[in-house]
């Protein structure tokens, strides 16, 4: 008799599982009302049949009915629980531990909705509704980011920038010179500096007034940026009326071709009677404090300007390279 029980409840028991995976979106009550007809109303029924059928066989029918729920007791409350929400609470927990490890884009599957469902499956669909949120507001958040770096990218940029005349201001030219002499000493290439002081720039602020000086400080620029070669060199205004071009891999004597165009140029559309006075130097890097070398570069080139200048101004005074060494 026992193994005759244990096959019915089998069966109703792989019934029961069956109609739980068609039966996701049924509500919690309505899931109840459905056990209590099946493991109770229907074995009532079948107890008053065999009553009124042949009463003799009842006590066997309620002793293999008392069996039966002993045997039976811990599979069925497993499935039960199983049929009535810990399925579905088991897949909230996959998808909260998704959630957690980053994956925002962690979904349920779930059957169209319909007027009445289940407060699990309610829960599922709000569930995936925030994680669409969250996931939208991620993705704004990483392009928000991304703006971000990009505008303190431009401003940084900007922050090394002359804003009269688009040169490269000193900090910039600090920030290129370190560089620079750093690779020119692991190259062994020598770097030429060519530095500008343009001469009587005040007496065109006095005669012709400061629009027409900051005219003349954009045309200097102007005169660099056409003469250097785009991205390689540097060309730049240490501030006031002094300019000049850091020349990468560049020879004195070919420094110095450059410098003659630069003042030419110059010369032939000056505003008043200023002229340029243009120090040249070569600095062949070798191993050391590259800041003492850039300082150092820096030092030596305003001097070969300012002997210029002594000499007279609308010259090109060079220091040659042996000289120069940090």
């Amino acid at each position: 008799m026992n193994d005759e029980a244990t096959g019915i409840i089998s069966q109703i028991t792989a019934t029961l599982a069956s109609i739980g995976d068609s039966m996701l979106g049924w509500s919690t009550a309505k899931k109840l009302r459905l056990i209590i007809v099946v493991l109770m109303v229907i074995p009532t029924l079948g107890g008053l049949i065999i009553l009124k059928v042949d009463a003799q066989y009842l006590e066997s029918y309620l002793v293999f009915m008392l069996l039966a729920w002993l045997i039976l007791l811990r599979p069925l409350s497993t499935l039960l629980g199983h049929f009535l929400a810990l399925q579905e609470l088991h897949d909230i927990e996959q998808f909260c531990r998704k959630f957690k490890s980053g994956n925002y884009g962690a979904r349920f599957d779930l059957p169209p909705q319909r007027a009445e469902e289940s407060d699990l499956l309610a829960l599922k669909r709000h569930l995936n509704w925030m994680a669409h949120l969250i996931s939208r507001r991620e993705r704004q958040l990483e392009e928000e980011l991304g703006k971000a770096h990009q505008d303190r990218a431009h401003h940084e940029n900007m922050s090394m920038l002359d804003p009269l005349t688009g040169l490269h201001n000193q900090r910039g030219l600090q920030a290129k010179m370190t560089q620079l002499i750093i690779e020119a000493t692991a190259t062994n290439r020598p770097l030429t500096m060519i530095f500008i002081d343009i001469d009587k720039f005040k007496s065109v602020n006095d005669t012709f007034g400061h629009q027409a000086g900051d005219e003349l400080l954009r045309h200097m620029g102007r005169i660099l940026r056409d003469n250097v070669r785009e991205d390689m060199d540097v060309p730049f205004r240490y501030g006031g009326d002094e300019f000049g071009v850091l020349l990468v891999n560049t020879e004195l004597k070919h420094a110095n071709v450059l410098g003659e165009r630069i003042l030419q140029t110059y010369n032939t559309a000056k505003t008043g009677d200023t002229t340029l006075s243009i120090g040249i130097i070569e600095m062949i890097a070798t191993e050391g404090d590259h800041h003492l070398a850039t300082d150092k570069m820096m030092k030596m080139a305003d001097q070969a300007a300012y002997k210029a200048k002594r000499s007279g101004g609308n010259r090109i005074h060079t220091i040659p390279a042996s000289v120069n060494r940090p």
